[in-house]
């Protein structure tokens, strides 16, 4: 605590973080007080069921802020910044945590007046605009995950998915998708990862839609709508299968090509409770303290099906809104020589409170001068330093199957520089653990990536 001003840090050991369990969730974001509802209780129907449940107050057409459920969301997006077609990317969402990830290479999403929408045809045929958020693992999200949103399709089609998906964001003929809902021009449908369309009924333009996908942890899901002919909140689809063995679900909106002016009005993920959808979308604030990190380093730091070591760690209780500064190849002279224009690309609203520093591999089998390795990492380390100075920088000791003399010499060179930056700098874990069962001996393996993610929550833990 600095100058009478609680710190993220503080406040997480105030809550009860300790070294023995450290609280990391998307969901630090100041309450927000809103008039409890005059809805009646709903029944909580079997999961199984076609019944109706009371229903809610009907949505307006304009964007309001979503109330926070008592239980705590895990994500949160009301679109009420303004960002152009094609400037998404990276942005940060409502709740003041969660990265945007967008796939649209033409340039068409963007958020205007509080929906998300795309803003005409693309001329791009082989790929659908796609917007994803930190992705949540098969194991450990309890009972699962419910997605809600609010949408309106308009004239020419709806949103074209919303729902799970597979992969970061959806491009190609490759949607990766787990398990959805589509508004097209035919009707509703529920989507499944084996190319299945279900026909769920039909909808109309210009209807506010609010709808609820349900990701069980042993696969497949429920999908629920209320708005239009559904006065209720209604079961139209549910199933029992696992479309795939993807260990990571990434919660995903896409739109089609063609769809000029389909709005989304907000999104959000919580824990699954039951289908009581009143006890997610009306209620009273209760955040939770949160943890960012920025990724520093080289291909082994890029997300994607199953390099997202910090994200793998999420759960339906912890998040690690993870920005990552990352590209194949990174050596420590590239990272510095890019230094400038990776911190600035850093949303502002995104301040870390640790920075994972995972350099080194590469650097392994051409060894740098001492006095050259010396500056430019040390350089990199004040320049994190002075941009986010309450972040806790962790130096991974890299390993390289090829050149471990090599990694030991970083190893030691690092131990030196850190030495000199103990208040806020110190050696991460030790890399070589999770490198085993390695095709190359410089990747980890999908059961490597997850222990390296384990290594750097144990580390996190230790400096809280």
């Amino acid at each position: 605590m600095k100058n009478n001003q609680i710190t993220r840090r503080d406040f997480l050991k105030l809550a009860g973080a300790t070294s023995a369990g450290l609280v990391l969730t998307a969901c630090g974001v100041k309450a927000v007080d809103l008039s409890e509802p005059s809805a009646t209780p709903w029944p909580s129907p079997s999961p199984s069921s076609t019944a109706t449940i009371t229903p809610l107050p009907e949505p307006s057409v304009t964007n309001t802020p979503i109330p926070i459920p008592s239980e705590g969301f895990l994500l949160r997006d009301e679109y009420a910044d303004d960002h152009q077609a094609g400037s998404l990317e990276w942005t940060v969402a409502t709740d003041g945590q969660s990265l945007r990830r967008v796939v649209d290479p033409d340039g068409l999403m963007l958020t205007t007046g509080g929906v998300l929408r795309v803003s005409g045809s693309g001329v791009t045929a082989d790929y659908r605009p796609g917007l994803s958020y930190a992705p949540f693992p098969r194991a450990g999200i309890g009972a699962g995950l419910v997605l809600l949103a609010r949408v309106k399709p308009n004239a020419g089609r709806g949103p074209d998915y919303v729902g799970w998906y597979m992969n970061p964001a959806p491009t190609g003929s490759d949607m990766g998708n787990e398990y959805s809902g589509r508004f097209v021009e035919t009707g509703l449908y529920a989507s499944d990862g084996l190319g299945k369309s279900l026909k769920l009924g039909t909808y109309e333009y210009g209807i506010t839609y609010n709808i609820a996908v349900i990701l069980h942890p042993a696969g497949g899901g429920e999908f629920w709508i209320r708005g239009g002919t559904w006065t209720d909140w209604t079961q139209l689809h549910s199933s029992s299968t696992a479309y795939s063995n993807k260990p990571y679900f990434w919660p995903t909106i896409s739109f089609y090509t063609q769809s000029t002016q389909a709005d989304v009005d907000w999104v959000m993920v919580c824990p699954y409770v039951d289908n009581n959808f009143e006890s997610y979308l009306v209620s009273r604030a209760n955040p939770r303290p949160a943890a960012r990190v920025i990724v520093l380093g080289d291909s082994k730091s890029i997300p994607g099906a199953t390099q997202i070591y910090p994200c793998s760690l999420n759960t339906a209780e912890l998040q690690f809104p993870v920005h990552f500064i990352a590209n194949p190849g990174a050596t420590t002279e590239s990272r510095y020589a890019s230094l400038t224009a990776d911190i600035a690309a850093v949303p502002v609203e995104f301040i870390p409170d640790y920075i994972l520093y995972n350099l080194g591999t590469n650097d392994a089998g051409i060894l740098p001068a001492r006095e050259t390795y010396m500056t430019q990492a040390g350089a990199i380390l004040d320049g994190m330093h002075a941009a986010f100075p309450a972040a806790r920088i962790g130096m991974m000791q890299v390993s390289n199957s090829n050149y471990l003399a090599n990694c030991a010499t970083m190893s030691a060179m690092n131990a030196t520089l850190v030495s000199t930056r103990a208040a806020w700098a110190s050696v991460g874990p030790d890399e070589s653990s999770a490198l085993t069962g390695s095709v190359d001996g410089i990747h980890p393996n999908q059961s490597g990536y997850i222990i390296t993610g384990e290594l750097w929550r144990a580390w996190m833990e230790s400096k809280d």
